[in-house]
């Protein structure tokens, strides 16, 4: 929870009423501190919760270490965002094999190879956010296939095989170019 709006926790809880109201053994949880000045919004999101008699069922976890182990328990893994530089969440949720929902910024959509490997959802908007949400909950066989495509594609783009992958290129075009020179 940053102090700003970088992050938008706040979509995500007005969007979950609908999701609970259809979905009566869904739960939500968020992962990640709050960040010195973020106080406000994340109160913000805890009072929503509380005022919509859905606090029982989301959970602040805060930051934490066993990450991996979380993303491994979740059916979906939802990232809303005003602003983002490099969405490494994302590219960890989609590692981890996690159906990803995404709001449309392009760090986000360049992430999930323009959309293709996530559902995207317009910034800010809780609506659609909570059809995309019930879309994959009520869909075992399309939530296990964005899985997958979310999954290769990660694999391929920013494993840590695929970094060794591109640095090799690197350094091979930088031989290449010093051997033309001399």
């Amino acid at each position: 929870f940053p102090p700003d709006a970088t992050k938008d926790q706040f979509t995500i809880c007005r969007a979950l009423p609908k999701v609970f109201a259809e979905k009566e053994n869904a739960h939500f949880v968020f992962v990640g501190k709050i960040a010195e000045g973020g106080e406000e919004n994340f109160e913000k999101c805890v009072e929503f919760c509380k005022q919509n008699k859905i606090a029982n069922r989301v959970h602040f976890l805060g930051g934490r270490p066993d990450v991996p182990d979380i993303l491994d328990a979740l059916d979906i893994f939802v990232f809303s965002s005003r602003y983002e530089g490099l969405p490494i969440a994302v590219a960890e949720a989609m590692l981890a094999g996690v159906s990803t929902i995404i709001s449309d910024i392009e760090p986000l959509l360049e992430v999930s190879d323009n959309g293709n490997c996530a559902e995207v959802f317009p910034v800010g908007d809780a609506n659609i956010l909570s059809e995309k949400i019930l879309k994959l909950l009520n869909d075992e066989d399309l939530r296990n296939d964005l899985a997958k495509r979310a999954s290769k594609f990660a694999q391929e783009n920013f494993s840590i095989e695929a970094h060794m992958r591109e640095l090799k290129k690197l350094y091979e075009s930088l031989i290449e170019r010093e051997e033309t020179r001399q």
